[in-house]
Formats: C-alpha cells, sequence, structure tokens
C-alpha cells in the first residue's frame, strides 16, 4: 500500500512561472505554437504536466522526453518522467529516473521519496531522507509511515500517521492506512473511528 500513485499528481512540480492555473491552457497554447514548443524544452516540460494532469500518459511522456532531448542536464524532466513511467507501470525506469535525479541533486526530496519502490528497507532510508530534507513534505512522511508497517514497525507506523493527520487532518489516504493499521493490530474500535 503506497501513496505514491497519489502523490505523482499532488506533488508534481511545474517549470518556473507556471502555476496550477496555467496547467489547463498549457496543452492548447503550446500546440497552437508548436514551431516555439519544438525548441523550447520549458513548453514541452510544461505541456508534458498539462497531459500528465489529463491522463494522457504516452503524449506527456513524449513530451517529457523532448524536453530532455533539448535540455539533457535540468533534473526536472527526469523526474517528472518518472512519475510518468511510475503510472505506466514501468517501475524500472521510474526508478532509474528517481536515480538519475539523486544523482544530479542528492538533496532532492521529491527524486528520494520515490526511488526505494516496493524495496521496503531501501525505501524507509529513502522517505526517512526525503523527511529530513522537507519536514513538510507530507507524501514522503505517510511513504515513511507505510514503509515502517510493511517491516513489521506498526507501533511506529502507527504513531506516524498519527502524527501526520494531526498536521494534516483532511489527508484521506493517510486516515484509510490508519484504520487499516489499527484494524490489523486487533484495534477494531480505533479504526472505526478513523474509518
Amino acid at each position: 500500500m503506497l501513496l505514491i500513485s497519489a502523490a505523482a499528481l499532488a506533488m508534481l512540480p511545474l517549470p518556473g512561472q507556471a502555476t496550477m492555473t496555467d496547467v489547463p491552457t498549457a496543452e492548447v497554447q503550446l500546440d497552437l505554437a508548436p514551431d516555439q514548443a519544438k525548441y523550447d524544452p520549458d513548453d514541452r516540460e510544461l505541456r508534458a504536466a498539462a497531459q500528465l494532469l489529463q491522463g494522457k500518459l504516452a503524449e506527456a511522456l513524449v513530451d517529457y522526453n523532448t524536453s530532455i532531448a533539448l535540455c539533457p542536464y535540468s533534473p526536472d524532466p527526469v523526474l517528472n518522467r518518472g512519475v510518468v513511467l511510475e503510472a505506466l507501470g514501468r517501475f524500472p525506469e521510474a526508478v532509474a529516473d528517481y536515480q538519475a535525479v539523486l544523482r544530479a541533486t542528492p538533496a532532492d526530496p521529491a527524486a528520494g521519496k520515490r526511488k526505494g519502490m516496493g524495496q521496503w528497507q531501501e525505501a524507509l532510508a529513502y522517505y526517512s531522507k526525503a523527511v529530513e530534507l522537507a519536514p513538510g513534505f507530507s507524501f514522503a512522511s505517510a511513504n515513511r509511515a507505510l514503509a515502517l508497517y510493511q517491516l513489521g514497525q506498526a507501533e511506529q507506523a502507527i504513531r506516524e500517521m498519527r502524527n501526520l493527520l494531526r498536521r494534516y487532518s483532511s489527508f484521506t489516504d493517510m486516515r484509510a492506512a490508519l484504520a487499516a493499521a489499527l484494524w490489523g493490530a486487533g484495534l477494531e474500535g480505533q479504526a472505526e473511528i478513523q474509518w
């Protein structure tokens, strides 16, 4: 039970001046100016972000690949391509992208959070590092708690889930995870309260 896929859309970094209000029109604007988009890696990345948010994964992958080809030294499109590959279920390729971002920018909490997919001990180490680098990054904290649970550290996981819910009371995925963990610990009454 990982929150990575839900987190992928929630924490998607966009280029410098872009905001979430720019995203719905980004794809249309760039389609109207194909010559500009053809040579500008930021435009390709912005259009890819719009496509990702619309669930157009194949199109987003093409634009992220083009952005990377135009600007191979920028880690952002590599990280975001990893998000697309993850959403497509191409986990080894996604992990390779996250590892590449970590080699280029070792303090990147988003890449660190994602690198350990499915490998719980490694995931715990990377989620812990992401929490250390960005304590307010709720998805890293949530995934750290889930990794603890998967490693059999239920008491610590439940404690961290509760702490996270104190800060973010409407974090539905974490509330569901806490309810499941409490139920698994035989605390059905507490689980029902959380649900």
